[in-house]
């Protein structure tokens, strides 16, 4: 027999998962923007 509690409780950990999720996928996107942008400045600072 679940309560209310419960299923608030069940919520909150599925929706912290999602938050988690996209924040890890943002990162990683950052990242990958992050490198291309530093490799275009260190070519640039090359020439």
């Amino acid at each position: 027999e679940k309560t209310h509690k419960d299923d608030l409780l069940e919520a909150v950990e599925e929706n912290q998962n999602e938050i988690h999720k996209s924040k890890e996928a943002w990162y990683r996107r950052r990242q990958s923007l992050g490198i291309c942008k530093h490799k275009k400045e260190l070519l640039a600072n090359s020439q």
